[in-house]
C-alpha cells in the first residue's frame, strides 16, 4: 500500500490555530507533521529545516498579519520572517508547485515578488461562528486537488539524470557560477535558495549564460519563471544546490 504524502504545516505562533485547523482538513489525505511537533524549539536550525524539506512531499505555510512594514510611506501588515524563511527552504527542496500559502482574505499583506508561482488559498477570517475549520475547507480542497494530482515526490524524481553526480566532478564552476550560489545563500532576508538575476548587459550576457548552464548541468539550481516587471529571471537551489553551499564554506563570504 503507498504511503500517504507527507505534508509539513508552518506559521508563527500567532497563527497556529489556522495550522491546527488546516492540519484537521488535511488529515485523510496526507500525514502532516505540524511545525510545533517537528522540532524542539531549542534545535530549529538551518539543517534542521532543510531535513525536515527533504523528507516531506509538500509543505503549507500560514500567512498572517503579525508585523507592520512601512514602504514607500505605505503602512502594510506583514508575515513573520521565520515562515518566509522555512518557505524559502522547502522551495528550493521540493519547488513552487508543491508549497502552499494560505492567508485570510481581504487583509493587505505584503507578500514578497519573488514568490510568484507559489499556490496562494485565502479563507475569510470574519466569520461570525469564528469556525476556522469550516472558514479553510475551500481552501483546502484547492491544496488537497493538487496533493493527489502531484502525488508522491519520488515519484517525481524518476527520469532524473543518474550521472548528476558524476557531472558535478567533471565541470569545473567558475567564479561566476560561485557568485550566483553566494547570492542565493545571502538572501534570506525574502526567502532562502531563492536566486534573482537581472537580464545582463549583451557584453556580459555570455558569461552570465555559461554560469547559469553550468549551475544547472550539475543540478545545483532549477529555473523557476521570468519576472519582466523587474526584468530578472527567478532560479532556485535544489536540494544538492544547499548541501554545496552549507558544506563548501561559501556561506561565509557572505
Amino acid at each position: 500500500m503507498e504511503r500517504k504524502p507527507k505534508l509539513f504545516i508552518a506559521s508563527s505562533v500567532e497563527g497556529l490555530d489556522v495550522a491546527e485547523a488546516v492540519n484537521v482538513n488535511l488529515e485523510y489525505v496526507s500525514e502532516n507533521t505540524l511545525w510545533t511537533n517537528a522540532f524542539q524549539l531549542s534545535s530549529v536550525t538551518l539543517t534542521s529545516l532543510a531535513e525536515k524539506a527533504d523528507s516531506s512531499d509538500f509543505g503549507v505555510f500560514i500567512f498572517t498579519p503579525d508585523d507592520g512594514l512601512e514602504m514607500r510611506g505605505d503602512k502594510r501588515s506583514a508575515v513573520r520572517d521565520n515562515v518566509l524563511f522555512e518557505l524559502g527552504i522547502f522551495i528550493g527542496s521540493l519547488g513552487v508547485e508543491r508549497c502552499f500559502i494560505v492567508k485570510p482574505r481581504n487583509v493587505d499583506l505584503h507578500i514578497p515578488t519573488d514568490l510568484a508561482g507559489v499556490t496562494i488559498a485565502d479563507y475569510d477570517s470574519n466569520r461570525s461562528d469564528n469556525n476556522l475549520s469550516s472558514a479553510l475547507s475551500f481552501a483546502c480542497t484547492q491544496m488537497k486537488a493538487s496533493i493527489r494530482a502531484l502525488g508522491l515526490f519520488e515519484d517525481s524524481e524518476v527520469g532524473v539524470d543518474e550521472d548528476l553526480g558524476e557531472k558535478s566532478f567533471e565541470i569545473q564552476l567558475g567564479d561566476e557560477a560561485l557568485g550566483i550560489l553566494v547570492s542565493a545563500a545571502g538572501n534570506a532576508s525574502e526567502s532562502f535558495d531563492t536566486i534573482q538575476i537581472q537580464y545582463a548587459e549583451p557584453k556580459q550576457r555570455p558569461y552570465l549564460n555559461q554560469a547559469l548552464e553550468d549551475l544547472e548541468s550539475v543540478g545545483y539550481i532549477r529555473f523557476a519563471h521570468s519576472n519582466r516587471l523587474s526584468k530578472s529571471m527567478i532560479y532556485r537551489l535544489t536540494t544538492e544546490g544547499r548541501k554545496y553551499v552549507l558544506s563548501s564554506g561559501l556561506i561565509e563570504h557572505i
